[in-house]
């Protein structure tokens, strides 16, 4: 299943909290494979984020702290020093983090 989201984007939340349930249901016969896809300008720099995470071996991590916080705390994920918190919350090498987001 190929599965493009936008962390601000509020039916990607939805699917994003409904594929466990697809992963239990089908099992190994089930691969998720989830692709970035910006909506709005605001979802460019977590998209970012969410893409250095997973080159760090993170990925899940980050993109579950992005969902979370976006639509449950309502906290505006855009800001890059909520994003270097969110990279130490979850264990990146925050050097490596703020380093590669710069360059992006």
């Amino acid at each position: 299943m190929l599965v493009f989201f936008d962390f601000f984007c509020s039916h990607c939340y939805t699917l994003y909290k409904e594929i466990p349930a697809f992963k239990k249901k089908y099992s190994d016969r089930l691969e998720v494979v989830e692709v970035g896809f910006p909506l709005w300008r605001r979802s460019l720099l977590p998209l970012e984020a969410y893409e250095i995470a997973k080159e760090q071996g993170k990925g899940k991590e980050m993109g579950a702290l992005l969902f979370h916080i976006i639509h449950e705390k309502k906290i505006n994920a855009d800001d890059p020093i909520i994003l270097k918190g969110l990279a130490a919350e979850i264990g990146l090498d925050i050097g490596a983090f703020e380093e590669q987001l710069k360059k992006r």
